[in-house]
């Protein structure tokens, strides 16, 4: 039977939401709960930020240099390593470059092996370098691993290599 617009019951105003409304608000209060679970469960969130990457070459040296600043974003001080790995679709893995020298698994590292080793409050500069590398042009992309002391990644941030 068809209804026409007109003929909508006035019970049916009141009635209570459909189970799609339920679940909209659902959604809503369940973001506000995910922040504040964030905070709590600071392994689900991470207080790692990097900034200011660069990568340079010492064409004379062959020396390949990596440097960024971890910066900490939380109220607690945080302690890990970082590994960077350079890489491209057009170069295979096993020529992939990782500062410093750790073996990947499925081209990343495990955690296992143990990077540059940080502790901030604030923030870090971390300063890579490698001797006897070809020119860093082959490479389209460098990986940035944080890990936690634990060997937990705590983030994980690309950056394209862009060389003169």
């Amino acid at each position: 039977m068809k209804l026409a617009k007109d003929d909508v019951k006035p019970a049916e105003e009141n009635a209570k939401p459909e189970a799609d409304d339920v679940k909209k608000e659902a959604v809503v209060v369940g973001k506000k709960a995910e922040e504040e679970k964030v905070s709590v469960q600071p392994e689900e969130k991470t207080d790692a930020e990097i900034n200011d990457f660069k990568i340079s070459y010492i064409k004379r040296r062959r020396t390949l240099n990596v440097q960024f600043v971890i910066r900490n974003t939380g109220p607690s001080r945080i302690s890990g390593h970082a590994i960077v790995v350079l890489k491209s679709d057009k170069v295979r893995r096993s020529r992939w470059v990782t500062l410093p020298p750790v073996k990947l698994t499925s081209g990343k590292p495990s955690g296992e092996e143990i990077g540059k080793t940080f502790s901030i409050s604030n923030f870090k500069t971390l300063k890579f370098s490698a001797k006897k590398q070809r020119s860093p042009k082959r490479f389209k992309t460098a990986a940035v691993f944080i890990f936690a002391e634990t060997g937990k990644l705590m983030l994980k941030k690309d950056f394209p290599i862009e060389m003169d």
